[in-house]
Parts: C-alpha cells; sequence; structure tokens
C-alpha cells in the first residue's frame, strides 16, 4: 500500500463528498500548473478565480454530454481502460487548454 500525501487525500475526500469521479493525480496536477502559470502571467489573486471558472467550465460541459457519456466513461473505468478519463477529468482538460490559450495572448507585462 502506497502512502498519499494530505493534498492527494484531501483531493479524493472531497472529491468523494461530491460524488466526482476524477482522477485526482491528473486534476490536480493540472490544476495546480495552470494556476501557477495565471499567477505569473496575470496577477496572484487571478489564479484561484480561473481555478473556480475552470471548474465550472468543465462542470458544465461534463453536464453537456448527458448521463450516456458519464455512464461511459464511468464504465470504461471499472473495466480497467486505463486510456479513459473520467468526463469532468477530460472537461477540465479542455477548459485548461482554453484558458492557456488565452494566457498565450496575454500581455507579457500583466496587461497593465
Amino acid at each position: 500500500m502506497t502512502e498519499r500525501g494530505p493534498l492527494a487525500r484531501w483531493v479524493a475526500q472531497v472529491s468523494a463528498e461530491f460524488g466526482l469521479d476524477v482522477d485526482g493525480e491528473r486534476v490536480t496536477r493540472l490544476v495546480l500548473d495552470l494556476a501557477r502559470d495565471v499567477a505569473h502571467q496575470v496577477d496572484r489573486p487571478a489564479a484561484p478565480v480561473t481555478a473556480y471558472l475552470l471548474g465550472l467550465a468543465a462542470a458544465s460541459e461534463a453536464a453537456g454530454q448527458g448521463a450516456a457519456a458519464a455512464v461511459s466513461g464511468t464504465a470504461a473505468a471499472a473495466v480497467g481502460d486505463a486510456a479513459a478519463a473520467p468526463p469532468v477529468t477530460e472537461a477540465t482538460e479542455r477548459a485548461a487548454a482554453r484558458v492557456r490559450a488565452l494566457l498565450a495572448s496575454w500581455p507579457a507585462d500583466g496587461g497593465a
């Protein structure tokens, strides 16, 4: 049994509390990397706000996929399809890619 750190345990606990089927390690890495980049390229307070907006965008997209897509993703994970990520994880990755595109066009001076 591998020992998980407090962040991994926290993400697992919060995910379970809200009934979220996410790849905790993958999403944690994605959100932390994106928050770091936003904090450095835009402004530090923009990092948590962007993380919140990222979550809303991912949830909105995942909800639009419908129950069939959610069940399909859960079933793939249940039978051991390692390549299949939960729909919420995939939606988060797509939303993060859109934020990264915005960052690429953000002025180097932080938009001041």
